[in-house]
């Protein structure tokens, strides 16, 4: 794989964070519930609660206004070219 850039690279250390993207990339509208990503990930919500904000803070994902999270344009375009190559 080509080398992250170095906004990705703050979110590599992030335990959880590129789980979430993966998660949300391969949700059909690219969104789902905290709980759900919890679940589905086995994240304890001290580490959810971690990877989410340094999420946010880099534009990855957001919470709509019905509390579900998901990806952002930014958040979209990384996580192609992060999982799409197989």
């Amino acid at each position: 794989m080509a080398e992250l850039s170095n906004d990705l690279k703050k979110i590599e250390t992030v335990q959880g964070a590129f789980e979430i993207l993966k998660y949300l990339y391969a949700k059909d509208n690219n969104a789902a519930d905290g709980d759900d990503i919890m679940d589905d990930l086995e994240l304890s919500t001290r580490r959810f609660d971690k990877a989410k904000r340094r999420l946010v803070t880099r534009n990855y994902i957001q919470m709509r206004s019905d509390y579900i999270y998901e990806l952002t344009r930014k958040g979209l375009e990384n996580a192609e070219l992060l999982f799409s190559i197989a």
